[in-house]
């Protein structure tokens, strides 16, 4: 897009002027001024925190100037889907009940990605408390897909991925009960996590179903995940399911030897709720690039009862 490589242009002409160092306000500002010229055709935000980008954007070029690096995360731009609480920043769960409830904390989430020096850009679009589809009814209508706007972006997590897949995010920060997350970074062709129960904390985010709620990520790439994987796990006091196993620094496991990993495939499911030949035509594509990789692929069996009541009525439910 053209806005995009002006965008990019501003980027290099920063890096260039500071000799290779990139400030976080340019960055920061690069992001709004897209959002704010392609945002309104997209809907991938319900609120946009441009002040409070700006500041916080401000604070993070002083302290790396300062040489008070924080890590990876430091000053960049990212988003929260909006049943994060975020303090001082509407959250409104895209539901008139909480049009206008401003949050006094932040969540747990969004407090680790602030101590890491993350930059809040604003408040990602969803269906109404991430149930069900979306719809042009809810209280702010539904983001469109990036890629052809005639489409939706996916389910509960739309404006997450719609986000971060037209660079109005770097990442963004979700949720997924049954695929919220997963869904929507399929649709928009960009990378969605959900991670094990109780690896995340949910302290601060407006629940769905506490027992299938889980908090996770959007981004770009497989290592981005990684990196912000690393900061928003670990133990959460707040929630009674929070895990508190150690954290790896799963960047550093992407470059590990995956020969030998196994991989458990339902074609049962795919082949009950219907595939289209395409898509299962690129499914097969990446099952046989993943036995090329030296991975066994194996067949899951699941009783068709237990198919029916796990999956069946839960397609289409939630987002």
């Amino acid at each position: 897009m053209d806005v995009w490589a002006a965008a990019r242009r501003r980027v290099v002409q920063a890096q260039t002027r500071r000799r290779g160092t990139l400030s976080p306000v340019e960055l920061t500002q690069a992001y709004l001024d897209r959002i704010t010229i392609i945002d309104p055709q997209l809907r991938s935000y319900i609120t946009v925190s441009a002040d409070v980008a700006l500041a916080q954007a401000h604070q993070a070029a002083e302290e790396i100037a300062q040489r008070r690096y924080r890590g990876p995360l430091h000053g960049i731009p990212v988003s929260y889907k909006d049943l994060i609480e975020t303090a001082g920043i509407r959250t409104t769960a895209n539901s008139r009940v909480y049009a206008d409830f401003v949050p006094e904390k932040n969540a747990n989430v969004v407090g680790r990605l602030r101590e890491a020096g993350a930059v809040t850009l604003g408040k990602a679009n969803l269906c109404e408390f991430a149930f069900s589809d979306t719809s042009e009814e809810d209280f702010f209508k539904e983001a469109r897909n990036p890629w052809n706007r005639k489409y939706q972006a996916g389910l509960s997590s739309n404006g997450s991925a719609a986000g971060v897949a037209a660079g109005l995010a770097m990442a963004s920060i979700a949720t997924d009960s049954g695929g919220s997350m997963r869904i929507p970074a399929s649709y928009c062709g960009v990378a969605g996590l959900k991670p094990s129960y109780g690896l995340v904390g949910r302290t601060g985010v407006i629940p769905l179903s506490y027992s299938l709620d889980h908090v996770g990520t959007i981004a770009r790439t497989a290592e981005d995940t990684a990196l912000l994987l690393e900061l928003i796990a670990g133990y959460d006091a707040g929630d009674l399911a929070s895990s508190k196993r150690s954290i790896p620094r799963f960047s550093d496991l992407l470059a590990g030897e995956i020969r030998g990993m196994r991989i458990g495939i339902c074609s049962q499911y795919m082949q009950e709720t219907g595939v289209e030949d395409q898509v299962w035509g690129a499914f097969q594509q990446a099952l046989d690039a993943f036995r090329s990789l030296g991975m066994a692929v194996s067949e899951v069996k699941l009783p068709r009862a237990y198919f029916i009541n796990r999956f069946g009525l839960m397609s289409g439910t939630y987002g």
